[in-house]
């Protein structure tokens, strides 16, 4: 069976409106594998129009429309089905939406659709995604500027260009190669900061702020001072009364989740002034004296952060090659690496957390580090005394994220002693003491002679030896049973 790549590749792209039975196309480009124009054309859309994006198709009219000879839409449904086989895949930069508006179907007008916009798309979180568009992905990792890029309109025959040649530079470099994750990340930070998408992993929602209280107050009030120039930006506050009380919401945004995690860790180290309160709706702290909470903060002590870890490894591998086997099944996030160079430049090194169910999950996996695969990884203790896993051959390092001891670690394994215990005395085995005891018997009164015979004494003196004999034989039974 061939595989995808061998099938015949054409490049497409288009615009939408908005119409009374939802979004349809207006224009319409295809190009062959070579790049040449098969299809550039308008579309008269089969519905009534309510939006025309002006800013992205320079219609706001039909007028305008009719001035561009457009094809009625089936009419155009017929040229691309004539000119893209069954076999063929389709690519280009977000055209899921265009397809879905033309009405192709997988396996009967197309085989396999790439969207080379997900080859950059950063995934924030479970769900959240930053997209960007191909001007930007262009002009940051290309150098190329889109003419239209600036006004902000689009052409769809120069965009499926774009798209081609944007395919042809990254189609051979796997999505979890060093190179796409470096690309995505300049991509991010190139960003204007008001228009990049907050991973909920930076922030925190600070709740039940006093009346009066500032941007500033709360960075010099709320957050703690240690963590105070890890703040990225204090969002808007929102003012809200109820039952004649005031009080106002926000969200403090962090430069890095390592920033977010100090700063949980200085609150969860403050038991005088922060509880840490788990509830239905979530786990939060709440401030013992005027009430303020700090929520959708991670519990430090169900992560772990990894370090150092190679170029060439994904989040699948970290899983398989540092978690032990009966803990995988206990992980509930690990976040997708983040790779910088070292200060020499010579290689990329990545950095990330896994984030367990429990707490239990975090001790374990540390505790079988230092004692049931000690081929693999040795600790050490940090300047603070806190506890650094190293690999001994891929030089990865492994900290909890909320810092502890050896001491400490070892704690919560070892049984609790006793806090006195009684004085032990050997057993004393052997044979028993004897005793003296005195014996006062009335001779008269039982009718005994004063004086015994010879015959008498010998009988006596042979009773007395069967009696001894008697007890040697039972006297080591009698002394077990003692023991017993």
């Amino acid at each position: 069976m061939a595989a995808v790549w061998d099938f015949p590749k054409f490049y497409l792209d288009g615009s939408l409106v908005e119409c009374t039975n939802g979004s349809k196309p207006v224009c319409v480009a295809l190009l062959n594998e070579e790049g040449s124009i098969l299809l550039n054309c308008y579309v008269v859309p089969n519905g009534a129009v309510t939006n025309w994006q002006t800013n992205l198709t320079t219609l706001s009219s039909f007028n305008d429309l009719l001035e561009c000879n457009p094809v009625h839409l089936e009419q155009v449904l017929e040229y691309l089905r004539h000119f893209i086989p069954a076999d063929s895949v389709l690519i280009g930069h977000e055209i899921s939406a265009i397809v879905d508006a033309f009405g192709l179907v997988k396996g009967e007008d197309y085989a396999a659709l790439i969207e080379t916009s997900d080859w950059f798309a950063v995934q924030l979180s479970a769900t959240l995604c930053q997209r960007f568009t191909l001007a930007h992905i262009l002009q940051h990792l290309l150098g190329d500027e889109i003419p239209e890029a600036e006004s902000g309109k689009r052409d769809p025959m120069l965009d499926a260009q774009y798209a081609r040649m944007l395919y042809f530079s990254y189609k051979d470099v796997p999505y979890d190669h060093p190179v796409m994750h470096q690309a995505r990340q300049t991509l991010y930070e190139a960003l204007p900061k008001d228009k990049r998408l907050v991973d909920p992993a930076l922030t925190v929602r600070i709740v039940g702020i006093p009346e009066g209280m500032d941007e500033k107050e709360i960075k010099k009030s709320i957050v703690p001072r240690q963590v105070v120039h890890l703040v990225e930006k204090v969002a808007d506050i929102t003012w809200s009364e109820n039952k004649g009380v005031v009080t106002g919401n926000t969200t403090v945004i962090f430069k890095t989740a390592h920033d977010v995690s100090q700063t949980v860790l200085r609150l969860h180290s403050n038991p005088d002034d922060w509880d840490w309160v788990v509830k239905k709706e979530g786990q939060c702290y709440a401030h013992k004296q005027n009430g303020i909470r700090i929520e959708e903060a991670e519990d430090v002590s169900l992560k772990v952060y990894v370090h150092s870890i190679p170029d060439d490894w994904n989040e699948g591998d970290v899983k398989k090659k540092l978690v032990p086997e009966m803990l995988q099944t206990h992980v509930k996030e690990i976040k997708q690496t983040q790779f910088k160079r070292t200060k020499d430049r010579s290689k990329l090194l990545g950095r990330t957390h896994i984030m367990f169910n429990e707490e239990w999950c975090v001790m374990e996996m540390l505790r079988m580090m230092q004692t049931l695969f000690l081929d693999d990884w040795s600790w050490t203790t940090q300047q603070d005394g806190t506890l650094l896993f190293c690999h001994k051959k891929e030089n990865i390092m492994v900290e909890p994220a909320l810092p502890m001891t050896w001491e400490e670690l070892m704690s919560v394994f070892e049984p609790e002693q006793p806090t006195a215990r009684e004085e032990w005395q050997p057993m004393q085995y052997g044979w028993p003491q004897e005793t003296e005891v005195e014996v006062n018997v009335d001779v008269d009164a039982i009718g005994v002679d004063e004086e015994a015979g010879p015959e008498e004494e010998e009988a006596e003196e042979q009773e007395a030896t069967e009696e001894d004999e008697t007890d040697m034989e039972l006297c080591p039974e009698e002394s077990a049973m003692e023991v017993c």
